[in-house]
């Protein structure tokens, strides 16, 4: 945990970006055809 707050007293933008993201990554090799779809 000590790294934790070294990274919060150095990076507060970045800090306030720490947690529990969701999302989804696309992957295209032709325009029109999606590949691949992963949700994370």
């Amino acid at each position: 945990m000590e790294e934790s707050k070294v990274f919060e007293q150095s990076h507060p933008h970045l800090a306030a970006l720490v947690g529990k993201w969701q999302g989804t990554t696309r992957t295209w090799f032709e325009p029109d055809q999606l590949a691949d779809e992963f949700r994370w």
